[in-house]
């Protein structure tokens, strides 16, 4: 995707139709100069021509990324399409000097982007996404270059410039600078693709047997630091005990993948047990158990070796009920992959009941609302016409969660109040 830039002028213009229309002003005076303005007079100017433009703006950011969105399936489908590459190269210049149209005038400071953000919020969403993630500091690092030959003291000055051949002859100056960004930008999008291709290649392999079969065994001696987690401090009665009890082997079972992320991370489902026998001090730890910090090791269950799938595995994990962790209130994003391996986002609002019970009302996929009950780390919700969903509660408060071969992650998001 390395095609020679149109005229710059006419890509400034192309933000114009997306809904831009008051960074650069042609003026027709003798000696053009670049102007600077009140931040007062300045926003006053954006706000009103933001509001008179946001409808046509939405129509046409709505039409180039349907654009873009074609141009890129079509390159990616064949990489040796000379017509495919240069078109969806276009495309992704045009987007970047809409970007790069607002922030020559705003500037990069974090206040400034997030004015960007404002403007763009408004008139119908970001283009395509935004810049990359991946190539974003080499953008900013060319819109300050283009900015500091231009006459900006830093990056949160505003500007207003009337000379477009001036604007020209600075972008041309610092041409390798958007070198730099667009092969980062590039190496982003053919990445982004391999790894979209990877995970469907993935996905496409997991069966129902082997999102459930035992993948991993290891046999470890009970270690204080990774087997006492929980929420909050560990109990110093349960930390004594733990660590009195001397060598006790456990063992750590893994099962699956029974699902793949976004980012190509497969998704486990994990159990321990006591190999062989429990140790002496079950009994005790289980009474100072207080906050769950044992977890699915708070039973007196022992087993040989770990069971041959995560069904058999959750069938053995028998726990002897201990207090539930308290499960922070309030309002969570929900992030997980059916057992289809497709993935869906939506909302959780989690609120306490009686008895240490839980009711979980959620958006975003079949079965809304459940009720979840609490055992040591682990909270078990029943949806109504749906599954049973098990979470672990991290200590940063996220739930991960188990069901029939999907997974879910709840992340906190709003506590209530």
């Amino acid at each position: 995707m390395n095609h020679p830039a149109p005229c710059c002028r006419r890509l400034v213009a192309s933000a114009f139709g997306l809904g831009l229309g008051l960074i650069l002003v042609a003026a027709p005076v003798a000696d053009a100069q670049t102007r600077w303005v009140t931040i007062g007079e300045y926003r006053m100017i954006q706000i009103t021509e933001a509001i008179l433009a946001a409808a046509e703006a939405a129509r046409g950011k709505g039409q180039f990324n349907q654009q873009i969105a074609a141009a890129r399936k079509a390159f990616l489908a064949n990489r040796r399409d000379a017509s495919a590459e240069k078109r969806f190269a276009d495309l992704l210049q045009a987007k970047d000097y809409y970007y790069f149209a607002q922030m020559l005038a705003e500037g990069t400071s974090e206040y400034s982007q997030q004015r960007v953000a404002g403007f763009n919020s408004i008139t119908g969403g970001a283009v395509d996404e935004g810049i990359a993630p991946a190539a974003e500091p080499l953008f900013l690092a060319w819109v300050d270059s283009v900015r500091a030959t231009l006459g900006a003291r830093d990056k949160r000055q505003m500007l207003v410039l009337t000379d477009t051949a001036r604007v020209d002859a600075a972008i041309r100056q610092h041409d390798d600078d958007y070198k730099q960004y667009r092969a980062a930008r590039d190496k982003y999008e053919i990445d982004r693709a391999e790894m979209a291709e990877k995970v469907a290649k993935a996905r496409a392999a997991l069966t129902p047997d082997g999102k459930v079969k035992l993948e991993t065994q290891e046999v470890g001696n009970f270690n204080v630091g990774a087997d006492l987690n929980g929420k909050g401090p560990v109990p110093q009665a349960l930390h004594t005990l733990a660590a009195s009890m001397g060598l006790v082997p456990v063992l750590r079972c893994r099962y699956g993948p029974n699902a793949i992320y976004e980012d190509g991370r497969p998704e486990y489902e994990r159990f321990r047990f006591w190999q062989n026998s429990p140790p002496a001090q079950i009994d005790d730890l289980i009474k100072a158990n207080t906050n769950g910090h044992l977890g699915d090791l708070a039973t007196r269950s022992a087993l040989a070796a770990c069971p041959p799938t995560a069904v058999a595995a959750r069938a053995a994990a028998v726990r002897v009920a201990a207090p539930g962790v308290r499960i922070a209130a309030g309002e969570y994003a929900m992030e997980g992959v059916s057992v289809h391996g497709r993935g869906y986002r939506g909302q959780c609002a989690i609120a306490p009941e009686a008895q240490g019970r839980y009711t979980f009302r959620c958006k975003g996929r079949a079965g809304a609302e459940g009720i979840g009950v609490a055992t040591g780390n682990i909270v078990t919700v029943e949806y109504a016409g749906f599954a049973t969903m098990t979470y672990e509660v991290a200590d940063d408060g996220r739930l991960n969660g188990s069901w029939g071969g999907g997974s879910e992650r709840l992340t906190p998001t709003k506590p209530s109040t």
